[in-house]
């Protein structure tokens, strides 16, 4: 009886054992062949290399580094492609717009407190703000509700060009030509008055950049949303009504108020530090181009006599654009000595 059983035992653990091997056989030849592997059904499910790592896998990405198994170059995948990356729709762009809307100081808040997810950072949006100025500015231009811009030739009837004048259209070209540069530029100062005025409420400069950089792009897109409802009366014939340079210093100075005091309020205190701040950021920014101006223009007059004049067609007058150069450059020189006496002070 028990030598029965033992051979029965012997025959299962032989069974067994067969079993495994053909089980580790069937491994060895899907790892060998990953070309192809076999399902309870009998049927193949093909595999793909991935191009990036070489890892073979079954469907549309790469489970070790996400590439796409078959990526297509396409006209429209590379334009939509920029579009997509540039706004980041699915990943902030709409929520940040939203957010910088309706509650831009807890917008504000969230993204000082290290909070990322849901928002677009401060740069990507100061670009795509640049890109939907220049895009809705050439559309207008397309229409023909924006006249084209025009050099003034500034001329006399002996052939000479007054520096000034060129100078300013050879800024205002280059501000046309490269939109990012201003706006930059004006982020750039906005950062420097708030980092000024909260001191306190700032670890880092690169802070006040992020909030220079975002509060500057939604003050772009505001302004372009504000022009575009005057677009209805330019198409209809009506007069041209476009906003002033004194509407845009006031709808920046508003917003940066009302985004400071929800940021770094409540009170009235951070309200006007936040209006100063954007007001006086586009006061240093119309002194920075003015002072290039002046400059550009005393140079012609001075290297060019027989091409350029001053303010009298008969002589060069460099001392009067000087003293222009001097006026114009008393916001940075006085924004400079509040600085150094601030550092002294500590």
């Amino acid at each position: 009886m028990s030598s029965s059983s033992s051979k029965q035992n012997q025959q299962e653990k032989q069974a067994s054992e067969a079993n495994e091997d053909a089980t580790a056989e069937e491994d060895a030849e899907a790892k060998e062949d990953p070309v192809a592997k076999g399902d309870a059904a009998g049927s193949l499910t093909e595999t793909a290399e991935c191009p990036a790592c070489g890892r073979r896998f079954v469907g549309d990405y790469c489970p070790g580094c996400g590439q796409e198994a078959d990526p297509s170059v396409s006209a429209t995948g590379v334009i939509g492609g920029f579009f997509r990356e540039l706004v980041d729709v699915e990943n902030g762009f709409w929520p940040t717009f939203v957010g910088l809307t309706l509650r831009p100081g807890k917008t504000l808040q969230k993204y000082l407190s290290g909070v990322r997810k849901g928002s677009v950072g401060p740069g990507r949006y100061l670009l795509a703000a640049v890109v939907v100025y220049v895009g809705t500015d050439r559309v207008e231009r397309w229409i023909g509700t924006e006249p084209p811009p025009v050099v003034r030739p500034c001329m006399t009837a002996d052939g000479k060009k007054e520096a000034l004048e060129v100078a300013v259209d050879y800024y205002g070209l280059v501000g046309e030509q490269a939109r990012i540069l201003p706006f930059l530029l004006l982020a750039v100062l906005l950062a420097f008055g708030l980092q000024a005025l909260f001191r306190d409420r700032f670890s880092r400069g690169a802070e006040a950049l992020a909030v220079g950089s975002f509060l500057t792009g939604h003050a772009v897109l505001l302004a372009e949303g504000a022009d575009l409802a005057f677009l209805g009366a330019r198409l209809s014939g009506g007069p041209s009504v476009e906003l002033s340079f004194r509407a845009v210093v006031v709808l920046i100075a508003a917003y940066a108020g009302i985004a400071c005091w929800g940021c770094f309020g409540p009170g009235w205190k951070p309200a006007l530090k936040g209006a100063f701040g954007g007001a006086w950021a586009l006061v240093e920014l119309s002194s920075i181009v003015g002072v290039a101006s002046a400059g550009t223009a005393v140079w012609l007059a001075s290297a060019y006599p027989d091409a350029y004049y001053a303010f009298d067609p008969g002589g060069t007058q460099v001392g009067e654009f000087l003293a222009l150069a001097g006026a114009l450059s008393a916001p940075l020189l006085l924004h400079a000595g509040v600085e150094a006496l601030t550092t002294r002070q500590k």
